[in-house]
């Protein structure tokens, strides 16, 4: 639940262009994918832990394509145009 509200801060500062939200959204993600590497998958065994790190691994790799392409794709035009 707390990476699902760490993404909706992600989204609301993106949308705004606001960065104290997009930091605000970056340390609630951290804090929660680090509770389910510590915490989460101490209490799973066999081929749930398999899949939990598997579906973790994809919701990282999204919110890193994301990342790059909304709110560091800015960046990457300017420094065209400075060229």
């Amino acid at each position: 639940m707390w990476l699902l509200f760490g993404i909706a801060l992600l989204f609301f500062g993106t949308l705004k262009k606001d960065k104290m939200v997009r930091v605000a959204s970056l340390a609630v993600m951290i804090l929660s994918v680090r509770k389910a590497f510590l915490y989460d998958s101490s209490e799973l065994e066999g081929l749930f832990r398999v899949f939990s790190f598997f579906g973790l691994g994809l919701s990282l790799l999204g919110l890193s394509w994301f990342y790059t392409s909304f709110v560091f794709g800015d960046r990457d035009l300017l420094k065209g145009a400075q060229k």
